[in-house]
């Protein structure tokens, strides 16, 4: 969602870290989650991000940035899905123009132009704070036929407080602010929550996060989720980050 940490750092943190090991991984369970919801909270197996995807077609994960956010900012995490042999669509969109159901139908006409795409034989998403809830408006209008798992990374599924504050301030100029706000009238908690029943849904949150509090993360039915400690941008740039989303995107299961 917000950029809290700058694309220049971010780039800066692709570039240099797997020489100078400034990204650390610190992993913990997470259980701050309602306890009527049926949630399954684990520890990410390390797997070897080297293994190739096996078949003569490719599978493909579209990224999606958050708002306030570009491309760039999942850099890291696009370069470890395609050294773990995946094709990387890292789709970019001007979130903070027009509205989040817009930005949806965008990405729902290039998920099906990626379905149509006979050298991918299975599509995924993986996205980052208010890029889950884009995704979730688009797949809840449509899913391609060759679809499989979404790896939501510190969504705002009940909102974000932080929104709420801002869009006192923004709301005017900037409506996908006021969507997200974690009000009970919101765009955002009137959006249904259907997804994890149509779809795998797995969900990492950052135990830092300011923008997103865990509790607003939980989607009632999601397959698994787990916490990673770090930040709400921060935690893109992290190493056992793209580990727990490979490890859910080949087996379901962090």
């Amino acid at each position: 969602m917000f950029a809290t940490c700058p694309t220049i750092l971010a780039f800066f943190c692709f570039r240099f870290e797997p020489k100078t090991g400034l990204v650390r991984q610190t992993i913990r369970n997470w259980t701050a989650f309602p306890a009527k919801t049926a949630i399954l909270v684990s520890t990410p197996t390390k797997i070897d991000l080297e293994e190739p995807v096996a078949g003569p077609t490719q599978e493909a994960v579209v990224l999606i940035h958050g708002l306030c956010g570009h491309p760039l900012v999942m850099l890291p995490l696009a370069r470890r899905l395609r050294q773990a042999g995946y094709m990387v669509i890292n789709w970019g969109y001007r979130s903070t123009w027009n509205d989040i159901a817009t930005h949806a139908e965008r990405l729902r006409r290039t998920l099906i132009d990626l379905d149509d795409n006979p050298d991918i034989s299975s599509l995924h998403v993986v996205a980052h704070s208010m890029g889950c809830i884009v995704a979730r408006q688009a797949l809840l209008q449509g899913r391609p036929k060759k679809f499989g798992r979404v790896v939501m990374i510190c969504p705002p599924n009940s909102g974000s407080h932080a929104a709420t504050r801002i869009a006192t301030v923004l709301g005017r100029l900037c409506k996908t602010v006021v969507e997200i706000a974690d009000l009970p009238e919101s765009w955002v908690n009137r959006l249904p929550k259907t997804l994890p029943l149509e779809v795998p849904v797995g969900i990492i949150a950052a135990s830092g996060d300011w923008v997103v509090s865990l509790a607003s993360t939980n989607l009632p039915g999601a397959a698994h989720c787990l916490v990673i400690s770090g930040m709400h941008s921060s935690i893109l740039i992290k190493k056992a980050t793209a580990e727990a989303t490979i490890q859910f995107l080949r087996k379901g299961t962090f």
